[in-house]
């Protein structure tokens, strides 16, 4: 029998309730030259009994057991040993690939041999939420400079040139974001793509080993994040806090929040300036993380009307935003609400009939949504504001955000310090519940 150009890999650990479906959707591809290695660590529930069903169909089909629980980092660097193919196609045993995915990522890879690592959109299925959304693609440079922070690659969408574990002697580092610390560590030896749709469906549930083990995830994270802009950028990071690296969407909220964004502003400036000197990532890429990151802070922090850029942060400008925060919330404040989109409901519904500042009308673009009601208002076009009273315009978009403030400001003329994101509505409530707003 010929060697098989791919070998599928995926560990399981007592996945009866979905492991069909996984290898189903493994075995039902469109590509056909390959092997399927899974490690089964040491299930206790029905998951062996399927795995041996699948054998017994005479599949190319070859399972390790182990003998007790090892984890994912030491199941996985099992598999590892034991795949022949060029390529590693990782698969989880609660996802399911779409049909094409090996033929597709197969074809990639020997167009690309600069590629090492491709990853795929992904189709995220919220079980709970009952929603679904197709995760970011990002360029390669974009990809190096988000690593240096979290992972942005899902890992059962990844397919490995082997060759390229080989040559660095690469193994899964034992702990408990494996993926992340694998990917962070190769930001300057190997390349890393994303295929530009999503070939894989990423299920979460409760019982993701995400959701069980977060805290664990998020220590690991945080070092390997640490670790990754040391070794990349050779800066000293000992005198700022873990909640500023890592998986940060989580992070608790900070005791002292102007120095919380200080060390943030600080620490990203620090990283901006180290790599205008060595030039080690695409200074464009960057700047779109580091802006990322900023924006991250601020919501941390309940403070997303702080200047955009982290640059301009100043103790001032958290003072300016905290008197927002006192002219907002008074019963005289009027408002007027650019964009009824998804966002907008969102948020208003979110602070039920207890607006923090009177709404004087909606506004919107799309003529579509003209004329129809949204919270007991007409919907008006964007030439009716000179008509209108208000004393801001807030924005309710983060993809238009830029867009909307600058047709606002150039175009309809209003004052840039009268326009605010809609989520400052958020931001009172924040600071009204920690009973901060007027401790200026």
């Amino acid at each position: 029998m010929n060697t098989p150009l791919v070998s599928w890999l995926m560990p399981v650990r007592n996945g009866e309730k979905t492991i069909r479906r996984a290898l189903d959707s493994m075995i039902d591809q469109t590509y056909k030259n390959y092997e399927i290695i899974i490690i089964n660590d040491g299930s206790t529930d029905n998951t062996s009994a399927i795995l041996n069903d699948y054998v017994d169909k005479k599949l190319r089909i070859r399972i390790w057991h182990n003998e007790k629980n090892l984890g994912i980092a030491n199941s996985l660097n099992i598999g590892l040993d034991l795949c022949n193919g060029d390529y590693i196609a990782r698969m989880d045993a609660d996802d399911v690939s779409y049909c094409d995915r090996l033929e597709k990522q197969v074809r990639f890879m020997e167009e690309n041999p600069d590629v090492d690592i491709l990853a795929s959109q992904v189709r995220v299925v919220n079980i709970s939420a009952q929603s679904e959304q197709i995760s970011d693609w990002l360029d390669n440079e974009s990809i190096k400079a988000r690593l240096l922070f979290s992972c942005c690659i899902c890992h059962p969408s990844v397919m490995i040139r082997r060759e390229m574990l080989i040559r660095n002697n690469l193994r899964y580092p034992d702990c408990e974001a494996e993926d992340y610390a694998l990917w962070a560590s190769l930001i300057s030896k190997a390349g890393i793509s994303i295929f530009p749709e999503p070939l894989v469906e990423y299920h979460i549930h409760g019982d993701n080993v995400c959701t069980v083990r977060f805290g664990k995830i998020q220590n690991c994270m945080v070092k390997t994040s640490r670790r990754a802009i040391s070794i990349e950028l050779g800066l000293d990071l000992s005198g700022f806090p873990d909640c500023l690296f890592g998986w940060r969407e989580r992070a608790p909220i900070p005791d002292d929040l102007c120095s919380f964004l200080s060390s943030s502003a600080k620490l990203l400036q620090m990283i901006n300036d180290a790599n205008n000197q060595l030039i080690k990532i695409d200074k464009e890429a960057l700047h779109e993380t580091l802006k990322r990151q900023w924006k991250l802070s601020k919501h941390v922090a309940g403070m997303n009307s702080l200047p955009d850029s982290y640059e301009a942060f100043t103790e001032a400008s958290y003072k300016v935003a905290l008197s927002y925060f006192n002219c907002m919330s008074e019963s005289i404040t009027r408002a007027v609400i650019y964009g009824i989109g998804k966002y907008s409901k969102y948020i208003l519904q979110s602070l039920g009939d207890k607006f923090p500042f009177e709404i004087t009308a909606f506004v919107d673009a799309d003529k579509n949504k003209q004329g129809t009601g949204f919270f007991g208002h007409e919907v008006l076009p964007p030439e009716k504001l000179p008509e209108l009273s208000y004393d801001y315009v807030l924005i309710g978009t983060t993809i238009y955000y830029d867009e909307v403030k600058r047709f606002l400001v150039y175009e309809m003329g209003i004052p840039e310090n009268k326009i605010l994101s809609l989520e400052i509505a958020n931001d009172i409530e924040f600071h009204l519940s920690k009973h901060c707003i007027n401790a200026i």
